[in-house]
């Protein structure tokens, strides 16, 4: 697997012109494929919105999604991580079978303090 964007863990500067979080968070609620929606995100990764260091609550207001719903990890315990996914829920074919996702999915690590720390995108699924 390969590193999409780098984790300096500092702030990013962005030039004027660039996609900010609003534009991306506005072209995510708009994107109907499961292409569109990971282009976003690595559009998001490339341009920092999403980059170590940053608040989770950006990540969660970009992709329309609540990772900290389970609250933030308490402080000396493992970091907690969310799933946003990009592609379709199967369906279980029978009652007594479980269902599962197929395609693309971020996973987002973060700490106690709600810190985005880790971050992958991968289309393996168990």
């Amino acid at each position: 697997m390969g590193v999409l964007a780098g984790c300096s863990g500092e702030s990013p500067v962005r030039e004027s012109g660039e996609e900010t979080l609003e534009v991306l968070q506005k072209k995510y609620r708009r994107a109907s494929t499961e292409r569109e929606k990971l282009e976003l995100c690595i559009a998001a990764i490339n341009r920092e919105v999403i980059h170590r260091g940053c608040p989770v609550k950006d990540v969660e207001a970009l992709f329309g999604t609540s990772l900290t719903e389970e609250g933030l990890p308490e402080k000396g315990a493992p970091m907690a991580r969310g799933v946003v996914d990009f592609g379709k829920f199967l369906k279980p074919p029978a009652d007594d079978v479980a269902g599962g996702w197929e395609g693309w999915y971020l996973v987002v690590i973060f700490d106690h303090v709600g810190k985005v720390q880790n971050y992958y995108l991968s289309n393996l699924h168990k």
